[in-house]
């Protein structure tokens, strides 16, 4: 990790500039997908789920290294789609990941704190959309291009389905998904949001039309002879 973390406890952040928040942004939100330097880190892959709180004047992550991790945060107005870090911060020094730096949770936890530490005295982007099914998705840009997607809900679980052989195409897509599946029959094709809403579903087809979805990350539920198949797909 290219930080240092300075702070062995959290101190009380009291004497912040009275910029207003958006109250929209105050909120936990938990990630689904990190992209720094050009490489995205998905938690499912890692099994690690990173998250963060906003707060009204600090953002609050974990890190491989620490816990806590408390970030003064400001805003130019309550209308800006910008915000700002530093350069108070404050971390506990105890580990949350006890694997080797290339360990699952090191490499999770490492890529979404890099994500902000790496760009700390420049502004962030962000944008907030409201889901079809009453969740909201939370978006941020660094100055270097990298991007963090948040929901206000936590990823499905999708542990307890199997693992069979499905293919999706295109992905991302813009108005039709594909299943290609090493069985002849796909039975039905169901599509949920993030916090595990059905969206959208489809009987005795190997196509589903997802035109009507808004854009972001889904998971489709392909059930074909018997076995229940889960994969992750982009909606442009």
């Amino acid at each position: 990790m290219r930080y240092f973390f300075i702070f062995i406890t959290l101190l009380a952040f009291t004497n912040i500039q009275a910029q207003e928040t958006p109250p929209e942004i105050i909120d936990q939100w938990f990630l689904y997908e990190v992209t720094v330097d050009g490489i995205s880190y998905i938690p499912e892959d890692y099994d690690y789920f990173p998250d963060i709180f906003m707060e009204e004047f600090n953002l609050q992550f974990t890190t491989a290294d620490s816990v806590g991790c408390s970030i003064v945060t400001s805003f130019p107005s309550a209308t800006s789609t910008l915000f700002e870090l530093g350069p108070d911060y404050a971390c506990l020094t105890k580990p949350y990941c006890y694997d080797d730096p290339d360990g699952p949770c090191t490499i999770m936890f490492g890529a979404h704190a890099d994500f902000y530490f790496d760009y700390f005295d420049q502004p962030f982007g962000f944008t907030i959309t409201e889901n079809p099914d009453e969740t909201k998705s939370l978006e941020v840009t660094n100055d270097n291009g990298d991007v963090a997607i948040y929901n206000s809900e936590p990823v499905l679980d999708v542990s307890k389905f199997e693992n069979g052989s499905v293919t999706i195409y295109p992905n991302p897509a813009v108005d039709n998904i594909h299943i290609e599946s090493s069985t002849a029959q796909v039975e039905r094709i169901v599509v949920y949001s993030l916090s595990g809403q059905i969206v959208g579903s489809t009987e005795g087809n190997k196509e589903m039309d997802i035109s009507g979805l808004s854009s972001g990350m889904y998971l489709v539920e392909v059930v074909s002879e018997g076995q229940r198949t889960v994969k992750k797909f982009v909606k442009r």
